[in-house]
Parts: structure tokens; C-alpha cells; sequence
């Protein structure tokens, strides 16, 4: 996992929590799975075991490029 980014946000009238992982394309999905279960797991003890609708968008890039990201 290179990048991951959180926003909270109301979708169709709910709490919504969608993460944004950015890695490469030759990244293990098993083990990002399981981050990401592990992530979400620790977010809802944090929050009283109430969590809001989770969203994760996964952005994909080749190795060998850099990002196209521009800041």
C-alpha cells in the first residue's frame, strides 16, 4: 500500500466512510484485503462498534511509472 486516504461523508443520507488505497499493480490483494479488514476492524472499536457504511476505491498504477499525481 503506497497512499491510502479516509473522508467521511453522507451518501444517500447515511454516514459513509470511503478509503482510498493507492498502490502498484504487482501489489499482493490478499494482504491488502486483510490490512484493510484489520483497519476497519480497529475503526469500529474506536467508534463504540458503531460504524458507518464503508467504501474502498482502489487506484492501481505500474511499477515502473510514477504517480501521475501533481501537488
Amino acid at each position: 500500500m503506497d497512499d491510502v486516504r479516509a473522508r467521511t461523508r453522507t451518501v444517500r443520507g447515511r454516514p459513509t466512510l470511503t478509503l482510498t488505497v493507492r498502490t502498484t499493480t504487482d501489489a499482493d490483494l490478499d494482504a491488502l484485503r486483510a490490512r484493510l479488514s484489520h483497519v476497519i476492524a480497529d475503526i469500529a472499536d474506536n467508534a463504540g462498534g458503531h460504524l458507518p457504511d464503508v467504501r474502498v476505491l482502489l487506484e492501481l498504477r505500474h511499477p515502473d511509472r510514477p504517480s501521475r499525481r501533481v501537488e
